[in-house]
Order: C-alpha cells, then structure tokens, then sequence
C-alpha cells in the first residue's frame, strides 16, 4: 500500500497522477517496498482544478489499494470539470471514466455493461450537447438500466428537483460544492446499493 501525502499552505489536492493534475512544490511519496522519495521542482505544477470545487482546509493523507473501488462514470461538457471530478474521485479510491456528452455516455454504460466492470453510478452535469443529463436519465429509465445517477448543476431551480425526482435521480449537488461533500455523496450512494 503506498501513501501520498501533498500539502499546499493550509490545502491539500490529492490524486495518483503526479505531474498531470498535481500543484506543489514538493511531494513524498512512500511505499512498504521503497524508502520514501521526496521529489521538489523549481516550478510549482498547475493543475486546471475548476473554481467550482473547493478545496477543504486540512491536509489529508490518501491510502491507494491495489485495485480500485465502484465504477463511476462522470458526464460533463467542460474537460476541465470532468478531469478535476476524475481526480478527486480516484483520489477516494473509485474506478472513474468520462464523456463530454450524454450520447457517448449512454454508449459508454453500454459497453462497459457487456465488459467486466459495470458502471455503479453515474455523476453528470445537466447542460450537455447531445442528450442532455435529463434525457440520459430518461434514455436509461427506458432501457431499464438501474444505476443510481448524482446530478451536478449551477443550474438547480425547482422544476428541475421536480423533473429529477420524476426520473428517479439518486442525488444532486449545486455547484460550486466542496469535494469532501462530493466524496460522502459518492460513498453514501455506493453503500445505498
């Protein structure tokens, strides 16, 4: 099992993918094979984190096991929210894909059906090109494909709650949200299964 640690002032971001989504100056990893590696650049890495996700607070120690949690698929139009929930997501230790829009996800949960790791859940935004979020819950309702869906919107009002109640949606956060909210949402409708 290895651990990461990554501090930023007051803030930790965690991932696995160091270098690609990653803002430090210095990071350690450790490992039960390996003496601990303490790696510092001269130019912190900036990540594309969407302002609409905050940061919590405190540091935080992530634990990686060998082989991840639920298959989660998170639908959104904008990469850089898409790759900022795939980060935190695999930071909690879940499996994650992505789509851009609602017909390559209804694509996705199809072939993944037919392959080895279903999807669990489904995380998407509501505005998308194509199949809208809405019309991707519908599309799944209509093939009875049972899979518990959290809506991310900036766009919540209540004829939408009401149009996602309709369509039995799990869950759904306004934006902007914390990440940890997003985690004990995630985890909550994992147990719910």
């Amino acid at each position: 099992m290895e651990t990461l640690t990554q501090t930023l002032g007051q803030e930790a971001l965690l991932g696995t993918r160091i270098g690609e989504v990653y803002r430090a100056e210095s990071y350690e990893i450790e490992s039960r094979f390996q003496a601990c590696e303490r790696h510092d650049e001269s130019a912190p890495l900036e990540p594309d984190l969407n302002p609409a996700v905050q940061p919590s607070s405190l540091p935080v120690t992530v634990y990686m096991e060998n082989m991840a949690k639920e298959h989660i698929l998170v639908v959104d139009d904008e990469q850089n929210m898409r790759n900022t929930l795939a980060f935190i997501l695999e930071t909690a230790n879940y499996h994650v894909t992505t789509a851009a829009e609602g017909r390559s996800a209804l694509e996705e949960i199809l072939a993944a059906r037919e392959g080895d790791r279903p999807v669990d859940l489904l995380i998407t935004d509501m505005r998308l090109p194509g199949l809208t979020g809405l019309q991707l819950i519908d599309e799944l309702n209509y093939l009875k494909i049972k899979i518990p869906v959290l809506v991310i919107t900036a766009y919540g009002d209540r004829a939408l709650l009401l149009e996602l109640e309709r369509t039995g949606c799990a869950d759904y956060l306004d934006k902007p949200f914390d990440y940890k909210e997003l985690v004990r949402r995630v985890d909550s409708l994992m147990e719910k299964r």
